[in-house]
């Protein structure tokens, strides 16, 4: 079945050529009839082929394929599981557990923003900015937040 769509997609476009020479030809030596003949007989072949790509029935397999669409991710409600302080100005929001990971878009931490914890992993925290689950989350070294009973001098 591929191979037959290959070359009816290669006769197509070798069908879409004829009549662009035809056309031309037929320009240059001012031959109406025999125009409209060509670039009749190029736009049914055009069509006849199309129809055939276009086809899944030719083989006769009417299995369903599967679908090749990206389907969207559900969205898991992660539990938020402690609720930490930013302790300097500046903390860089990680896309990634690391510092050779790429610095979030939206910039870094203020002194004394809340951040809410979903994974804390060694020297790491993923967090939100948010109490609500909006699907984002970000990375920052774990060091650069105090947990809620510290105390930090905020200026």
């Amino acid at each position: 079945m591929e191979s037959l769509g290959t070359g009816l997609m290669v006769l197509g476009v070798f069908g879409f050529l004829v009549s662009l020479v035809a056309l031309i030809v037929a320009l240059v030596r001012k031959k109406k009839k025999k125009l409209r003949l060509l670039s009749f007989v190029a736009f049914l072949a055009l069509a006849i082929i199309g129809g055939g790509i276009l086809s899944d029935t030719e083989s006769g397999d009417k299995t369903k394929k599967p679908s090749t669409a990206v389907k969207p991710e559900k969205t898991v409600l992660e539990k938020v599981v402690e609720v930490r302080i930013c302790s300097r100005d500046g903390v860089n929001i990680r896309v990634g557990p690391a510092i050779n990971y790429e610095k979030d878009r939206r910039g870094p931490l203020k002194k004394g923003e809340r951040i809410y914890i979903l994974q804390d992993e060694r020297d790491w925290v993923r967090f939100r900015l948010t109490k609500k689950n909006s699907g984002w989350s970000g990375w920052g070294m774990t060091f650069l937040f105090c947990r809620k009973g510290d105390i930090i001098t905020l200026h």
